[in-house]
């Protein structure tokens, strides 16, 4: 419980303890202890903080005195725990809690089988199990390796389920997202979508998957904090406080649980982590947005990580809350990966896409995505504003230089754009690197970033960090470096081959699948200290 506590500083958010013991107690108890577990919550907040089968069936707010959220308390369990011809009795003397159970609906049934018996107990009767879906995901053999990677992670989970394949594994990638959402630019595709309009056939998909992961898969890995779960009413976009019953129900079922950071708010809170970069958030449009990014919601989901997950990828981000620090953290890239082959430096450009470029001129390239909800009047968290000022100096001075500045493109053309590039700059305030600069090293492209290599004393320095050869510039120092590497074609050459050679080695499909097998036998093996350079390279 120390992590919250000593990174919630300010007034009003320090988490309730209260809260933070029960979801604890959630996670590690067995299975018939969660009746009393979730009737304990009930009773102390009048609300749930797990998610269902631990939902709430009648307005919280109704329960004003102690008597009656003592008997709501003992109403939701005697409903949701107590066997059928118990509860047939119980009904015949109370008859007003028949409207408690016809709000329960389906979920009274799913919260009384998760303290039942495994296996086929489960799914039975539920009238919300997908068999043509269940029969249709290939099965593991007998002693073989086996992951489902749930969720979009850009396109890593794509490729390096993939990879993984190559290798002998039953990998496969599975999203329950919407084709048409926000996001899906940022997509190249999954092995499998379960995604249906109709809430109803989505849910019993989300069954089939459920019950293949308990039988096919020795682990789960997702991404995306907001959505830690199997399951649409589980997610966490909302508080991130809730623990989704499918993942503790699969962890005692044996499946171990992983997960990839999806950036600075997964698990670290705001306030700590703007001191530690020295006002990194002070640039972010999401600061002052508690929807998006807050002390208790970030503080939230790195404790539940912390608790619950088997391995906590963290990609080569910022180590600053706790839960990036314990033995179940793995500190270098392992997940966030690309196919060396598609990113190929002489890759064939279309030709709607072909940049005009002058005899001599230099094409500097920046790009930005969803810019228009991470701009706002300047604070960018990218340094976009300093990097067009850095070109137009140059310009001025009389360089042949061309800025190249494109913004919400499909991630599947962006290589088209890069690849023309003599000059990328990724990022200048963050201190790490993420995709753009990924992609553009694995095309041998010099690409300029802020990077910080610096780690935390107690995890020590990180292999792939001191290796990188990104260009670091801050929006203090971009100009010089710009001009630096526009007077010198060898130098922007030698960087662009140690760059590839470097995206290769450390970023590759191939070479993340051979990094997540050795991390993946050492978790196996019981053998919790994951982060250790014999699981680096073979």
């Amino acid at each position: 419980m120390g992590s919250l506590f000593n990174n919630a500083k300010r007034p009003g958010e320090v988490p309730n303890p209260w809260r933070i013991f029960i979801r604890k107690l959630a996670i590690a108890s067995p299975g018939w202890a969660l009746g009393p577990i979730a009737s304990l919550n009930r009773l102390l907040f009048g609300k749930s903080e797990l998610c269902p089968p631990f939902i709430e069936y009648s307005n919280p707010s109704d329960w004003r005195t102690f008597s009656q959220k003592v008997k709501g308390a003992a109403g939701y369990f005697a409903l949701t725990y107590l066997p059928v011809w118990l509860q047939h009795k119980l009904l015949e003397r109370w008859p007003r809690l028949g409207s408690i159970r016809r709000e329960l609906g389906f979920r009274q049934r799913d919260s009384t089988l998760v303290t039942t018996q495994p296996g086929e107990e489960l799914y039975k009767g539920l009238h919300a199990f997908d068999k043509a879906l269940y029969e249709s995901l290939p099965r593991t053999k007998e002693g073989q390796r086996s992951v489902v990677f749930l969720n979009h992670s850009y396109y890593h989970h794509y490729y390096l389920a993939r990879a993984l394949r190559k290798r002998g594994w039953n990998a496969i990638s599975i999203v329950s997202e919407d084709p048409s959402s926000s996001s899906s630019n940022f997509y190249h595709g999954e092995d499998v979508s379960i995604w249906d309009a109709d809430s109803t056939i989505l849910r019993k998909r989300c069954y089939s998957l459920m019950r293949y992961v308990e039988e096919n898969a020795r682990m789960l890995f997702w991404h995306n904090e907001n959505c830690s779960s199997i399951f649409h009413e589980c997610y966490q976009n909302a508080g991130r406080d809730r623990t989704p019953w499918d993942l503790i129900y699969l962890k005692r079922r044996g499946v171990k649980l992983g997960v990839s950071m999806s950036g600075c708010l997964t698990g670290t809170g705001q306030t700590e982590f703007n001191e530690y970069t020295g006002g990194v958030c002070d640039t972010c449009v999401w600061q002052d947005n508690p929807e998006v990014c807050s002390d208790p919601k970030n503080l939230a989901i790195g404790e539940m990580y912390e608790n619950l997950a088997d391995l906590y990828a963290i990609e080569g981000d910022w180590v600053v809350n706790q839960s990036r620090k314990t033995d179940r953290a793995y500190r270098e890239p392992l997940t966030f990966c690309l196919d060396h082959e598609i990113w190929h430096p002489d890759l064939e450009v279309p030709v709607d896409k072909k940049f005009e470029k002058e005899d001599g001129e230099i094409l500097i390239f920046h790009a930005v995505g969803n810019y228009v909800s991470r701009d706002d009047k300047g604070r960018n968290i990218k340094g976009t504003p300093a990097v067009l000022d850095a070109v137009d100096r140059l310009k001025a001075e009389g360089y042949p230089v061309k800025l190249v500045f494109v913004h919400d493109v499909h991630s599947k053309d962006m290589k088209y754009y890069q690849v023309q590039a003599d000059i990328v700059v990724d990022q200048i305030i963050y201190g790490r690197y993420g995709a753009a600069s990924r992609e553009s090293m694995m095309l041998g492209k010099p690409t300029i970033t802020k990077l910080v290599r610096e780690q935390p004393l107690e995890v020590g320095p990180s292999q792939s960090l001191e290796e990188c050869p990104l260009i670091n510039a801050n929006t203090e120092t971009v100009y010089d470096v710009l001009k630096r590497l526009v007077l010198d074609p060898e130098e922007r050459e030698r960087i662009g081959r140690a760059s590839r050679e470097y995206a290769i080695k450390w970023h590759s499909a191939d070479a993340c699948a051979a990094r997540f097998e050795r991390v993946y036998d050492r978790m196996l093996s019981g053998d919790h200290r994951l982060d250790v350079p014999e699981t680096y390279h073979g």
